[in-house]
């Protein structure tokens, strides 16, 4: 999830870079729906294998 009011807010204005590079459709999945039963779900069934 990309925050473009909060950098704005701390001086980073970034995001007419982004859109000037066509990447408002990208940013916009991003920062799309998410499943918080899912992805609790599946944290707790992950493994770290060394």
């Amino acid at each position: 999830m990309v925050d473009f009011v909060s950098l704005k807010e701390n001086g980073y204005d970034v995001k007419p870079y982004f859109s000037a590079q066509g990447w408002n459709k990208y940013f916009d999945m991003l920062n799309g729906p998410i499943y918080p039963d899912l992805l609790k779900k599946f944290w707790m069934k992950a493994r770290v294998f060394s």
